[in-house]
């Protein structure tokens, strides 16, 4: 026969040095701290001569001396630090310089072309009323519009052409005649380009970059408006800014620039060369606004303006300053791997002999990480490191007394909570089986007689302390009369059913752990159904038991089943709804987090519990 399974302290998933810690926090490391309140010299260093020279005094020797001594003997750190400070200060320099060149240029860039499209937009709203109608008619209202439209391009920084259309798409009025604005034969049948999306706002200026009006498919700045009068739009008024007269007006900048829009395609450029086969800014370039990124031998710095309709970069060549900090880099390197060498022979004697007490010291908290609190050290030499040494032995001897102590108190207090949760079954059963013989002995006597006997089988089970645990199939003999005491107080309207398979009921599980659930089904599952039926069965997965209790009751609602969840996932009770927690409780003590209880549920269709245990044909004991 095999051995009875015993219920030993690490199936409880403990940390038995933790709880020992966070119950005693102090008891270590305080009372050696009172027999040693220092470290400076106040201790006489243990004699390390032996008996052969009882009467020889050893001066301390402190640890933190030594190292400061090597510090100062050798130079390497503060020179490693100079390089490396000098090489970090160059970088800044430059940095900041190429920061500031790219901000500048793109600022100036920026201011610019701000003014220039405020002042565009500004016009475009001041002449959103045009009227369209008495252009077609009054030939000095022509004239008039005209003198005014040029007398203001002459006040701008940056020129541009102007376009008067209709709403048939014909070009009234334009600046200037050598700049054609071609307006493509698909524009009235196909819902396309900024004429389009300035008749989706009449009134209100729009600006874009667009190459579909030019005459050499060149990308030009298009900012216009529809006019709109009498309640529908009459016509279009148009400015066009080309790339070259945003070049004549950015001349003064010495850095090259690229002018974008939002999709990255390029309105003006200084070198054909940033741009992509799609005459698009090659991805080598673009970056975030507001940021300096440095892409092979260039940095570039963005910013969007005229709400983010257009993008302007600035890029700077940095192949000269890059290969100066490499060179200064460089020797920075080949200066420091000299020294690294020089003192590479002395410095690892030096570090091995130094170092020999704490690889002691690691070694033995090593030892202690993997669970081996018998290793002592004894430590000779460094008066720090014997007072360290002296410590971590204690503080084993500490922790091993405290293990002791925490694994009594926790497995007192672990049986004790067992025996709590098996008790408190018995008052809340007992008051709902007396409530069905009540009942009984006003409907049926005889039933009564046979109730009361059921009853007293019942608590001898239930009162029972010979052991914790039972097989399935004992335990499902009780539970059949207590289904039959239910049964005789509903009638027709209850019924059960148990489907269990042999291999199933002899597996052991703890004592009373199906009747609560069935007592909670029939206690909520009866609330708005006039019959409910209860099945029980049982199925072995490998090495697990799933036990179902189904019922055919109301069921819940999603937010009660959410609350029974979340209850069956806390550690602690504050409901007065005991009886499915306290069976989910005893599981997790006994076997286990991957194990308990999980319920689903829907409103009016009934209630499943499914009970998840480890599958044992061997009784345990605690």
């Amino acid at each position: 026969m095999k051995k009875k399974e015993k219920m030993t302290f690490s199936s409880l998933n403990m940390s038995r040095p933790r709880s020992a810690a966070r119950k005693r926090p102090g008891l270590g490391g305080q009372r050696g701290a009172r027999k040693r309140p220092g470290l400076g010299g106040q201790q006489t260093a243990p004699n390390l001569l032996g008996s052969e020279a009882p009467g020889l005094f050893q001066k301390p020797v402190h640890f933190r001396d030594e190292i400061r001594t090597s510090f100062i003997s050798y130079a390497f750190i503060p020179a490693a630090a100079l390089f490396v400070l000098i090489t970090l200060c160059a970088g800044i320099i430059w940095s900041l310089g190429i920061n500031r060149k790219a901000r500048s240029d793109c600022e100036q860039i920026c201011s610019v072309l701000e003014v220039a499209a405020d002042n565009y937009m500004e016009k475009i709203r001041e002449m959103n009323k045009l009227d369209i109608k008495r252009m077609k008619e009054d030939r000095a209202f022509v004239s008039e519009t005209y003198s005014s439209l040029k007398e203001f391009l002459r006040k701008q920084l940056i020129s541009a052409n102007f376009v008067v259309i209709d709403n048939d798409f014909s070009v009234l009025l334009q600046g200037d005649s050598s700049q054609t604005f071609r307006i493509p034969s698909y524009q009235k049948e196909i819902d396309w380009g900024p004429l389009y999306r300035m008749s989706l706002n009449p009134g209100l200026p729009i600006l874009e970059v667009s190459h579909e009006y030019s005459s050499g498919a060149l990308d030009e700045v298009i900012a216009g408006c529809a006019i709109f009068n009498e309640g529908a739009v009459s016509g279009y008024l148009v400015f066009v800014m080309t790339g070259k007269s945003v070049q004549e007006a950015l001349k003064s900048i010495s850095s090259p620039y690229v002018v974008t829009n939002g999709y990255r395609d390029v309105f003006v450029t200084t070198n054909p060369y940033y741009l992509d086969d799609m005459n698009r800014l090659s991805s080598l370039y673009r970056t975030e606004p507001g940021e300096v990124s440095v892409s092979g031998s260039n940095a570039v710095f963005r910013r969007d303006i005229c709400g983010d309709s257009l993008s302007v970069y600035t890029i700077i060549d940095v192949s000269q300053m890059k290969k100066a900090i490499t060179t200064l880099i460089l020797l920075a390197v080949v200066l420091l791997v000299f020294l690294s060498v020089a003192m590479f022979v002395s410095g690892d004697r030096i570090a091995a002999d130094k170092t020999r007490t704490i690889d002691e010291l690691v070694r033995a908290f090593h030892d202690v990480e993997d669970g081996n609190l018998e290793n002592r050290v004894n430590i000779q030499g460094n008066i720090e490191f014997q007072t360290i040494g002296e410590a971590y032995n204690k503080m084993l001897d500490d922790i091993k007394r405290l293990i002791a102590e925490n694994e009594k108190e926790t497995r007192a207090k672990y049986i004790s909570e067992l025996k709590q949760l098996e008790m408190q079954f018995n008052p809340h059963f007992l008051y709902n089986t007396l409530a069905t013989v009540r009942y009984l002995v006003k409907l049926d006597p005889d039933g009564a007689v046979k109730t009361v006997v059921s009853l007293a089988e019942l608590l001898r089970y239930s009162l029972s302390s010979d052991s914790s645990y039972v097989e399935l199939g004992g335990d499902l003999k009780y539970i059949e009369n207590y289904l039959a005491i239910l049964a005789t107080r509903f009638g027709k309207k209850f019924g059960f059913d148990i489907s269990v398979s042999d291999d199933c009921r002899r597996a052991v599980i703890p004592k009373l752990i199906v009747q609560p659930v069935i007592e909670n089904a029939v206690k909520y599952g009866f609330e708005g159904v006039s019959s409910m039926k209860i099945s029980v069965s049982a199925q072995k997965d490998e090495d697990f038991l799933l036990l179902t209790i189904a019922d055919t009751g109301s069921g819940m609602d999603q937010e009660t089943l959410s609350t029974v969840k979340a209850l069956l996932s806390t550690p602690e009770n504050a409901t007065n709804h005991i009886g499915l927690f306290n069976v989910q409780r005893r599981i997790k003590l006994l076997y286990g987090e991957e194990y308990g209880l999980s319920v689903e549920s829907e409103a009016g269709r009934g209630t499943v519990v499914r009970v998840r245990l480890p599958y044992r044909c061997e009784n345990v004991s605690l």
